[in-house]
């Protein structure tokens, strides 16, 4: 609640976009689609969301973005999105948007994981101002009519 009601610079608050979340969120086609895109966000979240989904990740974690960790008969494995399934083939899109093929037959163990991708501590790495300086950047990300 505190939070919410600082005013943050949407300059700084890029800055600490690209420095912390643009290995895994695109946004306007750049960065890594790995989670939840970015480009409309403001007018999904307010500001309580926001900082919600930062500070909280595991409270809410978007449909197509539960966790999975996989390994395989032969060691190894990984742990990311699953992006397509058959009956003889997974798709296991990883951190940095990497794909992993993977034949069903040679997988071990599938696990949904109960925790998000997202890093739970990521704000421990910033400065309070960092933060929301964040959220008022991401807070200005508005779908275009």
């Amino acid at each position: 609640t505190e939070l919410t009601k600082q005013k943050g610079d949407m300059v700084s608050g890029l800055k600490v976009y690209n420095k912390y979340c643009l290995s895994c969120h695109a946004l306007n086609g750049k960065g890594i689609n790995f989670g939840p895109g970015l480009s409309e966000i403001g007018s999904k979240f307010g500001k309580d969301g926001l900082y919600l989904s930062i500070l909280l990740p595991d409270a809410g974690v978007s449909f197509g973005y539960e966790g999975y960790i996989v390994k395989l008969k032969a060691g190894g494995g990984g742990a990311g999105i699953i992006t397509s399934q058959t009956e003889t083939d997974l798709e296991l899109k990883m951190m940095g948007g990497i794909i992993n093929k993977m034949k069903q037959s040679d997988i071990l163990e599938k696990k949904k994981m109960d925790r998000s991708l997202m890093p739970g501590t990521l704000y421990a790495s910033m400065s309070d101002q960092q933060l929301i300086d964040l959220v008022e950047y991401l807070s200005t990300l508005k779908k275009v009519n």
